[in-house]
């Protein structure tokens, strides 16, 4: 079954604004177009002052697109091909990678973003919306994954499990010739009743996001298929969940999110068959609540 969408082609979008960026406000995603399909990168309908866009890596390139008001990203994305899915250099993580990112400090020097210290005793992982593990060819761009620019607050089950299980999924059909390459869109929405406890203590106030997204687009001889998960950040999502049950339309998700995350739309196919996947629920009802 196709993912049904209803926004319309000539609805007019606000694009994100990056400090010190164009007066028109659009997102300046120059050095790293290559991270979106078509290199045409999403765009807001709504709070676009509060957006800061941030190209990272060296030889990859990955985009971030920063909320100053959520003090996470909004969302991150990038290009997988087969030698980023199946080279494993080693390169051994370290925890003090886990920093701020010295591109979203404002004029003052004040941070809009998380510390390690945020973290402390706050019972969240560091959540990689960046899959660490897929920049190992670039060693600047893998150690950038581990700045706050894209880290968020992710219960420790869904983080570890649940999670990951997601996020191996665009690198199982690269490695099985399913796809030649895939764009990754990740990002967050939502409200966690738990964000009034996170960074109270040192006043910054990070969102955690109740919901995360994963908008996948593989290409295959020149053919594009899509399918968008929408999860729930819940220590009840572990290793046991069916990937399908979290597909949803992209239409919702976008609704829900206020941004158009696939401009070009109308030359994708939006069907979870290609995936090796089936929609085992009614798409745009049974998404988890993300308010």
């Amino acid at each position: 079954m196709k993912l049904m969408r209803y926004l319309t082609v000539t609805t007019i979008f606000a694009y994100a604004i990056i400090v010190g960026g164009p007066a028109n406000g659009a997102v300046d995603f120059a050095e790293c177009k290559v991270a979106f399909v078509k290199s045409q990168a999403p765009k807001y309908t709504n709070h676009a002052k509060q957006i800061i866009s941030l190209c990272k890596g060296d030889k990859i390139k990955f985009a971030v697109s920063f909320n100053k008001k959520r003090r996470t990203a909004d969302f991150v994305a990038y290009r997988l091909t087969p030698k980023m899915a199946t080279s494993t250099p080693a390169i051994k993580r370290k925890n003090n990678w886990f920093s701020p990112d010295s591109k979203i400090f404002n004029s003052e020097k004040k941070s809009f973003q998380a510390t390690r210290a945020s973290y402390r005793h706050s019972g969240f992982d560091r959540g990689h919306l960046i899959k660490a593990e897929d920049m190992k060819l670039d060693a600047k761009a893998y150690k950038s994954t581990f700045l706050f620019s894209s880290i968020v607050p992710q219960f420790p089950k869904f983080n570890r499990l649940g999670w990951r299980k997601a996020e191996q999924l665009p690198r199982t059909k690269i490695k099985n010739g399913v796809f030649d390459e895939v764009w990754i869109i990740a990002g967050v929405t939502g409200t966690h009743s738990h964000s009034k406890s996170m960074g109270k203590s040192i006043g910054i106030g990070i969102t955690v996001p109740s919901c995360f997204y994963r908008v996948l687009i593989g290409k295959k001889r020149g053919n594009y298929s899509v399918i968008a998960l929408l999860m729930p950040n819940d220590n009840k999502i572990d290793n046991s969940i069916i990937v399908s049950d979290y597909i949803v339309g992209m239409d919702y998700l976008e609704k829900i999110i206020d941004i158009d995350l696939l401009p070009d739309y109308n030359s994708f196919d939006y069907d979870a068959g290609n995936w090796g996947l089936e929609e085992t629920k009614e798409l745009n009802n049974s998404a988890p609540a993300c308010d």
